[in-house]
């Protein structure tokens, strides 16, 4: 839930299997969710805008090249938008390729794509297969995995240099 102006919007991940049956019941749950999360601290609920629904795909491009084209961010890769780490790649993929046009002494050359492409290939790879793991592994509902991610995230939360090795890791890449 966030507040844009006076209002708040609220985001809810749902399995697709079961999409139809919560959009029909997006008003009575919404609220439900609402007043659970925040009381009346906030006032009553007075009003709801619509429901809007924008499925979540994991989508990355073979090629992020053709030509002198180069995709970056969204447009190389899209993928979950959990822990931000579709920003954090993006600003990565726009500050190696301002890198690489800056070092070049000519920018028409077809290798500079190539160059770039083969420069992120392991970041982006990497961190769109966690964000994905990620997810699968926090909604999975799976005593065990639930067991095993409670105890990881325990553990990080208990060693600050590990926490903090991770942490760079997402920021920073590869």
């Amino acid at each position: 839930v966030r507040a844009v102006g006076n209002h708040f919007v609220a985001l809810f991940q749902i399995r697709l299997e079961r999409l139809e049956q919560f959009h029909a019941r997006i008003r009575r749950v919404a609220q439900h969710h609402v007043e659970a999360a925040f009381g009346k601290r906030l006032g009553a609920l007075k009003s709801r805008g619509e429901a809007a629904v924008f499925p979540l795909q994991l989508k990355q491009l073979n090629k992020v090249y053709s030509g002198r084209v180069i995709c970056i961010g969204n447009a190389a890769q899209t993928m979950h938008p959990v822990a931000a780490q579709g920003l954090n790649l993006g600003v990565r993929d726009a500050l190696a390729v301002s890198r690489l046009l800056g070092e070049a002494r000519n920018l028409k050359q077809p290798e500079l794509a190539e160059r770039y492409a083969a420069k992120r290939r392991l970041d982006a790879h990497a961190i769109v297969g966690f964000t994905h793991s990620l997810v699968t592994l926090f909604d999975h509902p799976d005593l065990t995995l639930k067991l095993g991610r409670s105890g990881v995230m325990t553990l990080l939360d208990g060693l600050p240099a590990a926490r903090k090795k991770f942490t760079e890791q997402l920021i920073f890449g590869l």
